[in-house]
């Protein structure tokens, strides 16, 4: 691309590898532009209410003429310190969503097994230090059978979960987590949203 068809500020809300994120500025740089990294955190729904979160890897000052938009689109906007950052942060984060997503999927398989009331665990595990916004949006996918807000799918959680271990390097509760999201795409569920990967993990 030429330099005068490229604008100043290249904003990536994607989640890709942060080596990548960090090729990328230096080769707009050279060309006196700025590629920022900003994956999205939150939900589809977050997103069309213009509340999803920011992983920015910028300082806020530099980014003073695209700040209008950026509030326009999200509720909260986190800046760091260095290209590559925020992806990296957003990897953190997900590896920790999907690993409680397929925990406590299991729970509520095995609570449904078991004859156990699920708002009932819930509710109880709410009232300590469990409490989570991702208890409760996982429960209706067990509750209802497939029904609920979490629109991120099982392809993009495992796609996420490579990008980690790459990132991050592997040990054996690594590929554990990664090994039941391989399966549940294996199986031809991919596209199914993340909060079912227990019911179509191995175990």
């Amino acid at each position: 691309l030429k330099a005068n068809k490229i604008p100043k500020f290249i904003l990536d809300l994607t989640t890709g590898k942060p080596s990548n994120c960090e090729y990328l500025s230096k080769v707009f740089i050279k060309k006196n532009k700025f590629y920022i990294d900003m994956p999205i955190g939150r939900t589809p729904a977050h997103a069309k209410e213009g509340k999803i979160n920011l992983f920015i890897s910028s300082k806020e000052k530099k980014l003073k003429e695209c700040n209008p938009l950026i509030k326009a689109i999200s509720e909260n906007q986190f800046y760091v310190d260095n290209i590559g950052e925020g992806t990296k942060i957003k990897l953190l984060n997900n590896f920790y969503g999907q690993s409680i997503t397929l925990i406590f999927g299991k729970l509520l398989k095995n609570s449904n097994k078991k004859n156990v009331n699920i708002n009932n665990l819930v509710k109880i595990m709410s009232a300590g230090p469990l409490k989570s916004d991702i208890l409760t949006a996982i429960k209706p996918y067990y509750e209802y059978d497939n029904k609920g807000a979490m629109e991120f799918s099982i392809n993009n959680a495992y796609k996420d979960l490579i990008y980690f271990k790459e990132e991050f390097g592997s040990d054996k509760l690594v590929n554990l987590i990664i090994r039941h999201f391989k399966f549940a795409v294996k199986k031809g569920h991919g596209k199914k949203s993340v909060a079912n990967v227990s019911k179509f993990a191995y175990f």
